[in-house]
């Protein structure tokens, strides 16, 4: 009975699972007919891919989200590279600029210096500034040229607007000179406008000199012109010096006191011209002195010994 009954059971089984794949393979075959004429899954399977696509791009997200941060991160390493080359070429251009600039500005105090030389028949050559001393006890410059250049003591030494000074003492590559500023300088002149004679001493600024001890009646006023009267045959005649500032009297009341303010620009110049011994005597010549034998009026400087 036992083994009757699980012969039984096996055979339905084997039965009920045939029966079972028939009807699933004519619902194959129905479903491809069906499809194949009216295409119902083509649209199924649309449908459930657009509601795939979520699904898709959330998937994708992280590996778009790490493909965008290297990409930015790229772009602004790139960009900071070039940022950092336009900074580089824009403080090159600056620097050419400011180089052209410059050797503008100098062509120019050049030009102007040697303008100065033919508009008053001056020889002499031209050397650099090296360094400049503007204590209030002590005004001078030092130039990148000494005596193996041909610069002497007692030289004077002029810029593109006026008097600057004179050569002091000299070494084999430089030379010192004295400013008209200087407290122990001193340079004879005369009122380009009047004719009138005086000595113009440092006062140890460099913006100012001083005519201290004038007769009262002096015919100076404020903008007068001072140049160099050529007494001494120390400077050249007739080069301008400075401009009257003030007039007034002196602490005691006896004398008139002038004060001027040199043209020459002592601070800026960066190039100066020595004027040679011959200028001199030329200017002389041509600004003779008034009389005949009067005394010989030269600066009082400490190098030469000489006294106004």
């Amino acid at each position: 009975m036992a083994i009757a009954g699980d012969k039984n059971t096996l055979f339905a089984s084997g039965q009920a699972d045939t029966l079972r794949l028939i009807v699933y393979l004519t619902a194959a075959v129905a479903l491809m007919v069906t499809d194949h004429h009216s295409h119902y899954l083509d649209r199924a399977r649309a449908a459930l891919g657009g509601l795939a696509t979520p699904l898709y791009r959330v998937a994708q997200a992280p590996v778009e989200a790490s493909r965008w941060l290297w990409a930015a991160a790229s772009e602004r390493v790139e960009l900071r590279r070039e940022n950092d080359a336009l900074r580089s070429e824009l403080l090159l251009a600056r620097a050419r600029l400011n180089a052209a600039r410059i050797e503008t500005e100098q062509n120019l105090r050049l030009r102007e210096l040697l303008e100065t030389g033919r508009r008053y028949r001056l020889s002499g050559r031209m050397v650099e500034v090296f360094q400049v001393d503007l204590d209030p006890s002590r005004q001078r410059v030092l130039l990148d040229g000494g005596t193996a250049a041909g610069v002497r003591v007692g030289q004077p030494v002029i810029d593109a607007w006026g008097l600057v000074g004179q050569v002091i003492s000299t070494s084999g590559s430089t030379a010192s000179i004295m400013l008209l500023t200087d407290p122990d300088h001193a340079v004879p002149v005369r009122n380009a406008r009047t004719g009138q004679r005086a000595v113009a001493y440092g006062t140890g600024r460099d913006d100012r000199i001083v005519l201290p001890t004038l007769p009262m009646n002096s015919d100076l006023q404020v903008g007068d012109e001072l140049l160099t009267s050529g007494l001494g045959g120390r400077f050249p005649a007739g080069f301008p010096v400075a401009v009257v500032r003030e007039v007034g009297v002196d602490e005691n009341g006896i004398f008139a006191r002038v004060v001027a303010e040199p043209l020459a620009r002592l601070r800026l110049s960066s190039e100066l011209l020595l004027l040679e011994e011959v200028a001199v005597q030329e200017s002389e010549e041509r600004w003779p002195r008034e009389g005949h034998g009067p005394p010989r009026l030269v600066p009082a400087t400490a190098a030469t010994g000489e006294q106004p």
